[in-house]
C-alpha cells in the first residue's frame, strides 16, 4: 500500500497510474478502502472497476454508511451493492466516471 501511495503520488503523480477499488468491501481488504477514502490526495488516482463475483458487505461498513446502510444492504445487484458502498462512504463522482474516460482518451490515442 505505501509503495503504491509513494508512486501515485511521486515519480508518477502525472502520470497514468490508477489504482482499482474492486474487490476491497471485502473482510481482508476493508482497512485498505478506509486507508483510500482517508487520503484524499489520492482520489484523483483512483478508478471504480468490478471484480463480480466478488461480494460486497456492507456490514463492515454500517458505522460509517450510517443511515444509507440499509438501501446499501439491500440493493439487489453485487455492483450497484458496491457502487452505492463506495458513494455513500464519501468517493468522489469522478472515481465512478474516470476508467470510461480513460479508455476513451485510449482509444483515440490508437486509432
Amino acid at each position: 500500500f505505501e509503495a503504491l501511495v509513494a508512486a501515485m503520488l511521486g515519480e508518477f503523480h502525472d502520470e497514468p497510474l490508477y489504482a482499482d477499488l474492486a474487490g476491497l468491501a471485502t473482510l481482508n481488504r476493508a482497512r485498505w478502502l478506509r486507508m483510500l477514502l482517508g487520503r484524499p490526495e489520492l482520489h484523483r488516482k483512483l478508478i471504480h472497476g468490478s471484480d463480480f463475483p466478488v461480494p460486497t458487505f456492507p456490514l463492515l461498513f454500517r458505522r460509517a454508511l450510517g443511515t444509507a446502510f440499509g438501501m446499501v444492504a439491500r440493493c439487489p445487484s453485487w455492483l450497484e451493492r458496491d457502487y452505492q458502498l463506495k458513494r455513500h462512504l464519501g468517493f468522489p463522482s469522478h472515481v465512478f466516471t474516470r476508467l470510461g474516460e480513460i479508455l476513451a482518451t485510449t482509444g483515440r490515442a490508437t486509432n
